[in-house]
């Protein structure tokens, strides 16, 4: 009876201390939500707003005060090359050009007559080609002209000589147009800034043709990101004004140089970036806003972590802590693309592998860890 009673005591201090043993091991455990590596394939992607717009479009300036006679076209209306679009009225310019002619024959005449009233109308006759183009010159070489003489003669002269470029101003800008505007390239007129009757504005252009069936978006990239952009890489556009619809676009070319923009108070510094549009019969038009998804890189069976399982550690390493029989074993990790919600891993973990999420400050390699949630859907 004595041994049996001997024998109950000792199992039941086994069994006490084994329950406090396991206490103390249960109470010294960390609860951790953990990730489970899956391989994935990632996109890493530049996006940004732009505006789509022609690639080919012509205005047609004119620069003289002309008006118009006749506007052949609509805004909307498709026109080819060489096709009618305007027709000019000359008549203004014409009149002045009469005007001047008439002005710098009367100037002609008062040189000739202070000329020939002063001097010898004989001598003149025969030096007239040489008192046209200089007459002070031929004066001077005359010891019987007097001063006044040769300082009125001069004026007469400069008047005629400005009438004269007035008349070669007015032939040249009649020379300068013709007479019908013609469509430079095949297209659909996109603006009229005059109306028949105006006089244009040498500030506007008369009319605007584009060739709206090949389109491109400027865009403008921070220069943080521009590294990371290359000619030809795919884009993806999409816009409001064409919800649910996703075009395709490559780069087309990013521009050498670099420009400030103010935004409020605060400047940015961004390089413009042209894609051009691949996809045709699109319901793009000109003018739109849009946003560009500039993919930069596109990899597969990739190993990702969201990013508040990745920390540093005093020496500035990027590490995790990775669960195995219920302890926290501390690993140093390479990363590499950053996405939206993860960081690409390159080196130190392998799929299946379970990742402590937002590891606490007390968690240190090898600490005891219980896990409570593990993320839905990446097991």
């Amino acid at each position: 009876m004595k041994k049996i009673s001997i024998t109950l005591v000792a199992t039941a201090f086994i069994v006490f201390t084994m329950l406090i043993l396991h206490y103390r091991d249960v109470s010294e455990m960390i609860d951790v939500k953990v990730y489970s590596v899956q391989e994935t394939g990632i996109v890493s992607s530049v996006t940004s707003n732009g505006k789509i717009e022609e690639i080919a479009k012509k205005d047609l300036f004119v620069e003289i005060p002309v008006r118009i006679h006749t506007i052949y076209v609509k805004e909307g209306e498709k026109v080819n090359k060489g096709q009618p679009l305007a027709e000019l009225d000359f008549q203004d310019l014409e009149l002045q050009l009469e005007q001047a002619k008439t002005n710098l024959e009367i100037e002609q005449l008062k040189f000739e007559k202070i000329v020939k009233e002063v001097y010898n109308a004989k001598v003149y006759d025969e030096k007239k080609e040489d008192y046209i183009k200089n007459v002070q010159k031929v004066w001077n070489e005359d010891e019987t002209a007097t001063y006044l003489d040769k300082d009125i003669a001069a004026v007469y002269q400069k008047k005629m000589q400005l009438a004269k470029l007035k008349v070669q101003e007015l032939e040249r800008k009649l020379q300068q147009y013709p007479k019908v505007l013609v469509s430079p390239i095949s297209g659909i007129v996109t603006e009229i800034n005059a109306n028949k009757g105006s006089v244009v504005d040498s500030l506007k252009p008369i009319i605007t043709v584009s060739d709206i069936s090949r389109l491109q978006v400027k865009a403008n990239i921070g220069e943080y990101y521009i590294s990371q952009i290359k000619e030809g890489q795919k884009v993806e556009i999409t816009g409001d004004a064409f919800e649910g619809m996703c075009y395709l676009g490559k780069v087309k070319k990013i521009s050498p140089i670099a420009k400030q923009i103010s935004s409020g108070q605060n400047t940015e510094t961004i390089i413009e970036v042209i894609v051009d549009i691949i996809d045709e019969d699109t319901l793009l038009k000109p003018g739109y806003s849009a946003q560009v998804k500039i993919i930069t890189d596109a990899k597969d069976n990739t190993l990702i972590l969201p990013y508040e399982a990745v920390v540093q550690d005093e020496e500035n390493n990027d590490i995790v802590y990775v669960v195995k029989n219920n302890r926290a074993y501390k690993r140093k990790v390479k990363t590499g693309a950053e996405l939206e919600l993860e960081i690409e891993i390159i080196k130190g973990l392998t799929k299946g592998e379970k990742v402590i999420l937002n590891p606490p400050p007390e968690i240190k390699d090898g600490s005891k860890v219980r896990i409570t949630t593990v993320k839905k859907g990446e097991i």
